[in-house]
């Protein structure tokens, strides 16, 4: 929470929305998220429709929520606009984002998406392979099938697709497929990338 805002800050003077994760375990931190300057929320593991409500409620003021208002917030121009003008435009512009990332979450998802609750859903491939019992191998048949058969559920209802992608090979295979949200690497993904790169273009015997 104590870097949410200057992430934010960071993101705005080049134009990059930020959107922060919260566990379904923690959406009581949704507001304060937002309040920092998050144009969105993304839930991790939603399991159900129920679930999915709560998340609406907690990044939405009344009527369509129960988000608590402060205007001396970065969110809220730090009250350099009308309470009403920052909850029209924060309902209307605020980003929710579901994860699908569990054999109950696959099982969930024809309710999930009649909820119609989610700007897009995001399916979180290592949690999943995890969850049907093939640890970190995405391209074992039945994880792999899991993968299509949701992304194929999710792309038919009009609501758009995420996916965690470790490569810009597999990015741009998923944006084939009809991804619109796709989540590449990682920081740490990308450090130790150029690290190994450069290593291999340094002169000399290389380490273990």
């Amino acid at each position: 929470m104590h870097d949410v805002e200057a992430i934010a800050r960071a993101g705005a003077a080049w134009n990059v929305p930020v959107l922060a994760r919260v566990p379904a375990s923690r959406l009581d931190l949704t507001g304060a998220l937002l309040d920092a300057g998050a144009a969105g929320i993304q839930v991790s593991d939603v399991t159900s429709a129920e679930l999915a409500q709560r998340a609406e409620a907690a990044a939405h003021y009344p009527p369509r929520g129960q988000r608590s208002l402060s205007m001396a917030t970065r969110a809220g121009s730090f009250g350099a606009v009308s309470a009403a003008e920052h909850i029209a435009a924060s309902n209307w512009e605020t980003v929710l984002v579901g994860q699908v990332e569990s054999v109950d979450g696959l099982a969930a998802l024809p309710e999930i998406l009649a909820a119609e609750v989610f700007d897009a859903l995001f399916i979180g491939p290592s949690d999943l392979s995890l969850s049907l019992g093939h640890p970190g191998d995405l391209g074992h048949p039945a994880v792999a099938d899991a993968m299509a058969k949701a992304a194929a559920a999710i792309l038919a209802s009009g609501t758009p697709l995420g996916i965690a992608c470790p490569t810009a090979a597999l990015a741009a295979e998923w944006a084939a497929r009809g991804a619109t949200l796709l989540a590449i690497s990682s920081d740490v993904g990308l450090l130790a990338s150029a690290a190994t790169t450069i290593r291999a273009r340094c002169p000399g015997k290389q380490g273990p």
